[in-house]
């Protein structure tokens, strides 16, 4: 990448994990109002910096899922997933007894009915 001041050519490299952006004036508590750099399951966030500046850039990640959001992904699809089983199970359930009824029609005498 290449530096927007100096036109210099940055070096790759990046920070440690857990590091939030936020304005000067919100408050350390208050984590919504911040943003995030990187996962805080990651490693870090990637950037480039250039010596000469003394700049670094960090591009932001787009949107970073809290751990409570893939919690919830990871619930639904297991709901949908166990769903889909059960609408499986009961569909081969109807099919077993509709095979059962009409084997037990075939074995009686026609003449009983």
């Amino acid at each position: 990448m290449e530096c927007p001041y100096c036109k210099k050519e940055m070096e790759k490299g990046g920070i440690g994990a857990n590091f939030w952006w936020r304005d000067n004036g919100s408050s350390d508590r208050v984590m919504w109002e911040k943003v995030p750099l990187c996962s805080i399951w990651s490693n870090g966030a990637d950037g480039f910096y250039c010596p000469d500046c003394r700049i670094i850039i960090l591009p932001v990640p787009e949107k970073l899922d809290s751990p409570m959001e893939k919690i919830k992904e990871k619930w639904s699809k297991l709901r949908g997933d166990v769903e889909e089983r059960y609408n499986d199970y009961k569909s081969e359930q109807e099919a077993e007894k509709y095979q059962k009824k009409k084997e037990e029609r075939r074995k009686k005498d026609p003449w009983e009915v």
